[in-house]
């Protein structure tokens, strides 16, 4: 090469602002420009005089080695790709152009080399082509997801454990009260996969509701090693997890687990999301199938327990659906109705043609209509109908229609009874305004009583220190007692007690008694269960009227379970003291026998339950009940100088509690006589929050402990509650929580109450019976009390749920 050409060569190469290197004939380096040490980061002294195979990664020497010969044979060698070393150790990969210098004699000089470092561009190819194939995989997945939930959140539960090449990957979905492992791919064979939600890493996951992937690193030497079990158990190093949503509401959490340390990519956490989104779809599918299911069993559920007959006929009025209750009211079954012209029902075509027309106008004009028809059943009787027809689809007429038919021949064939009916449904609904009245004379009178009872206990607990507040507590005392007699004249006014025989009676003998009547009239799928302790004190009372009682008590508990269910009758033996009679008006202190009566029934809402003890007042249909049951059942057991409460809920079932004074003897007129002074009870110095929504009661409960020594912390509801405990939590000791409540009731507080501290001491109060509806409730409390309760009662149960 002449030398200019030379020249020329060697300053394009030096200047190159890609790296340059030229080797002699064995491959050892002659030269390298600028570029090629600030990609290597080597200098010229560092490489002069050595081999070029001194810098290619171990895999690539031999490729040299064999293939450097033939590129000098050659002469040049175009785009070959292979790593290099560089000085701090790491590895780069290149893409290496080269050609050969001869010289004038046409014999080997030395190379002339460039390359490029593509590392980066190579592995954003290799990320991209790794992410196609992943997105491949999942559409892969998701196209072949069928109707089965079960199988597809297993498959896509898999998806993320491949993806992301994890241990194992899990689906944790709550189920009640349980953390459920619903998804599992590579889990172990002794794993568990149902769990108490507190303390795994999941649970924290679905509560926290981030939309964010969660990544956890070193789990050994996070708290999840004390609180999740399987962290320890299985070796687990890192987590990778992601909320699942259904409707905005947090259900679950995909979660991949390593036993290696890991720091996922970006691209892990998309794709994690993206399976967290198909399991939110399948969530959202599922659910809307169950409602789907859930509506059809309802529909199939009204169509057989419907007290009418109901049918569907096509625009061409086939019948194509009918219900029980119509087949028994013709007297055809069903097989023989279906696909039969409605004029089946008719006992001429006249008739058919009459009750057609005036449909038609019905229904072309409001879309709906009743009208009164003759129908001949199978035996050829004819019975009068009152048919109701709506257009299956008002948009669209030739979808058909739906009927139902109401039998009422009886009304035809008796209008002197209707009209008695009539009679006494203006009757009833006169005395229902009069029964209202007693009602809210009663509610006031109960209130007086409240303020008497409360005022005169807090005056004889304080007067000795505070004759000041004693004297205005008198006035109020005096006020409320002046209320109390206006109110008794109107009692008076309205009311006559019934004649009764009263005598000593074995309460538990009267109950064995009675259940035997009940026994033969209560169905049998409902079960009676008795708790009646032995030794139980006689009480003053009419046997027949005790019996009353039970039977009027018996009968509702048989309306309000005609699925069948438990009735529980239990008795004990309980002193009311001064504490007690402070808290509840209606009580009186002395020595009880406490009757109680639960069903497990469908239960009353509060608005029923206002008015259960009102003359006339029923939930029945006309005709099925009078609304005095439960009225006359108030009324002896106040006859007797007992009172009464009651608790329910919807869905819960209802209990009664009476309490029956016992006969008088010398030993318990000596303890109803014997004073109490705050001294005498049971005290402490702990901080307690109280929960109840009956105010009166809180703040009586909270004065009284305050009393005691105790620092009190009130909430009227659960909401209230769980704000006060999460803002005092290092000084609540005891939380003293009433079951029935609205909105957040106390079952729910104390599951949320259990998840801020699983640890905390808590009583529950409660008027259903310990053995009935609230026992497992209880059974999640630091203690049980039942409603009402007394003050000496409640001091002794905080002093040992406390100790």
């Amino acid at each position: 090469m002449p030398h200019s050409d030379e020249n020329k060569w060697e300053s394009m190469f030096t200047y190159a602002p890609l790296p340059y290197q030229s080797l002699d004939c064995d491959g050892n380096f002659l030269d390298f420009n600028s570029a090629f040490m600030n990609v290597l980061g080597y200098e010229k002294n560092d490489l002069i005089g050595r081999n070029f195979s001194e810098l290619l990664h171990p895999d690539w020497v031999e490729h040299f080695k064999e293939n450097f010969p033939r590129f000098k044979a050659v002469g040049e060698i175009l785009g070959v790709e292979f790593e290099m070393i560089k000085k701090d150790g790491s590895s780069i990969l290149v893409h290496f152009h080269g050609k050969i210098q001869h010289n004038e004699l046409g014999e080997f000089e030395r190379t002339h080399c460039i390359f490029q470092d593509v590392s980066s561009q190579r592995a954003a190819e290799i990320a991209l082509r790794r992410s196609e194939e992943r997105f491949a995989q999942i559409n892969k997945v998701l196209l072949e997801l069928g109707t089965d939930y079960k199988k597809n959140i297993h498959n896509l539960t898999a998806l993320a454990g491949q993806m992301l090449g994890g241990t194992c990957a899990l689906y944790n979905r709550l189920e009640g009260d349980l953390l459920c492992s619903v998804g599992q791919w590579k889990t172990p064979v002794d794993y568990d996969p149902c769990d108490f939600p507190e303390g795994h890493i999941c649970y924290d996951v679905i509560y926290q509701q981030k939309d964010d992937v969660l990544v956890i690193e070193d789990l050994p030497r996070s708290i999840y090693a004390q609180t999740d079990p399987n962290v320890n158990k299985y070796n687990l190093q890192t987590y990778v997890g992601k909320c699942v949503f259904c409707s905005d509401d947090p259900v679950g959490s995909l979660c991949v687990v390593f036993q290696s340390p890991l720091a996922p990519s970006d691209n892990d956490k998309r794709f994690l999301s993206t399976i967290a989104a198909a399991i939110s779809r399948e969530e959202g599918r599922h659910q809307a199938e169950q409602a789907v299911q859930a509506s059809n069993e309802l529909i199939s559920s009204i169509l057989r327990s419907a007290p009418v007959g109901i049918g569907l006929v096509d625009r061409d009025r086939t019948i194509v659906e009918v219900n029980d209750r119509l087949c028994a009211m013709t007297g055809y079954t069903k097989e023989e109705l279906l696909h039969q012209h409605a004029s089946v029902f008719y006992p001429s075509n006249d008739e058919f043609e009459r009750v057609g027309n005036i449909k038609y106008e019905q229904l072309h004009g409001e879309g709906y209509g009743n009208v009164e028809a003759i129908w001949q059943r199978k035996d050829t009787s004819l019975i009068h109908v009152r048919l109701t027809s709506t257009l299956l689809d008002p948009q669209d007429p030739s979808r058909g229609v739906t009927f139902s038919a109401l039998n009422i021949s009886g009304e035809k064939l008796a209008k002197e009874e209707q009209a008695k009916l009539q009679a006494q449904l203006a009757q009833s609904n006169k005395m229902e305004s009069l029964g209202r009245l007693a009602g809210g004379i009663a509610h006031d009178f109960n209130n007086v009583l409240h303020v008497i009872s409360g005022n005169l206990e807090m005056m004889a607990l304080r007067s000795n220190s505070q004759q000041a507040v004693g004297l205005n507590r008198i006035q109020t005392i005096q006020k409320s007692i002046d209320r109390a007699s206006q109110l008794v004249q109107q009692m008076l006014l309205f009311s006559r007690k019934a004649e009764s025989y009263k005598q000593s009676v074995d309460l538990n003998e009267e109950v064995e008694q009675t259940l035997h009547i009940l026994e033969r009239s209560v169905p049998k799928m409902i079960s009676i269960e008795t708790f009646l302790p032995d030794g139980l004190p006689p009480i003053s009372a009419d046997p027949v009227q005790v019996e009353q009682v039970l039977l009027n008590l018996g009968s509702n508990a048989e309306a309000a379970m005609p699925a069948g269910g438990r009735f529980i009758v239990e008795t004990s033996d309980i002193f009311l003291d001064h504490d007690f009679v402070r808290m509840h008006t209606e009580a009186k202190e002395g020595r009880y026998i406490c009757l109680s009566v639960s069903d497990t029934g469908h239960g009353m809402d509060d608005k029923t339950l206002n008015h259960v003890f009102d003359p006339f007042f029923t939930t029945k249909e006309i005709g099925k009940g009078t609304g005095l049951g439960l009225a006359s059942v108030y009324g002896i057991v106040r006859a007797h100088d007992g009172f009464i409460r009651c608790y329910s809920e919807p869905g819960k079932g209802t209990t009664f509690h009476i309490y029956w004074p016992v006969v008088s003897t010398q030993k318990d007129g000596a303890k109803q006589k014997g004073q109490m002074s705050h001294q005498d009870l049971e005290s402490g110095e702990e901080t307690i929050l109280i929960v109840d929504d009956e105010k009166d009661i809180l703040e009586l409960t909270a004065e009284a402990l305050e009393i005691q020594g105790y620092t009190v912390y009130m909430a009227e509801n659960g909401e209230q509650a769980l704000a006060m405990y999460s803002k005092y939590e290092e000084s609540i000791d005891l939380v003293i929580l009433d079951l029935n409540m609205p909105g957040m009731g106390g079952a729910s507080c104390l599951r949320q109450l259990k998840k801020l501290q699983p640890s905390i001491k808590v009583i529950l109060a409660s008027g259903y019976s310990a053995h009935g509806q609230a026992q497992e409730i209880a059974d999640r409390a630091s203690a049980f009390i039942g409603k009402p309760y007394h003050l000496r009662e409640l001091l002794k149960t905080i002093r040992r749920v406390i100790s």
